[in-house]
C-alpha cells in the first residue's frame, strides 16, 4: 500500500500551544532570510523532525487543536516516500496515521526544545554540506 491509495487530503492535528510555539520559532529562524515561509512548509518541517527523531506520538489536542489538511503539503512526496519506506507493511490508513503521529511528534519535539533551550536548532537536522551553504 502507499499514499497513492488515499484519495484527497486528510486532516492532521496537534496541540495548539505546541503548534504556535513551533510556528513562531521556525518563522523566527527564517526571519531576515529572503524566504517567505508558508504554513505548509512549517508543517513539512515538523513532519521531517518527527521522522528524523523517529517520534510517533498521539497527543491530547485540547479543546482547540491546530488542524490542517495534507492536500497542500509534501507536493513532491518526499516525506510520504520516507514514511512508506519506514512502514512498508502498513496499509493506507496506517500510513496516514503514521504521518499524523510524525507531525505530532515533530511539533512536540520542536516545542520542547524551545521550552528547554529557548530556541530550536534546525541545523541539527541538516547535513553538514547543506549547513555550510547557509552560513
Amino acid at each position: 500500500m502507499s499514499f497513492a491509495d488515499i484519495e484527497g487530503g486528510f486532516t492532521i492535528r496537534a496541540s495548539r500551544d505546541a503548534w504556535e510555539t513551533t510556528k513562531r520559532e521556525i518563522m523566527e529562524d527564517f526571519q531576515g532570510e529572503d524566504v517567505t515561509l508558508q504554513t505548509g512548509r512549517i508543517v513539512e518541517i515538523a513532519i521531517a523532525v518527527g521522522i528524523a527523531e523517529n517520534k510517533l506520538q498521539s497527543s491530547e489536542y485540547g479543546d482547540d487543536p491546530y488542524r490542517t489538511s495534507t492536500e497542500s503539503i509534501d507536493q513532491y512526496s518526499v516525506l510520504k516516500t520516507l514514511i512508506e519506506a519506514k512502514h512498508p507493511d502498513e496499509n493506507a490508513d496506517g500510513l496516514q496515521n503514521a504521518m499524523i503521529q510524525y507531525f505530532e511528534g515533530g511539533v512536540q519535539t520542536i516545542a520542547d526544545e524551545v521550552d528547554e533551550k529557548g530556541y530550536f536548532d534546525v541545523n541539527q537536522y541538516l547535513p553538514e554540506n547543506v549547513i555550510n551553504l547557509v552560513d
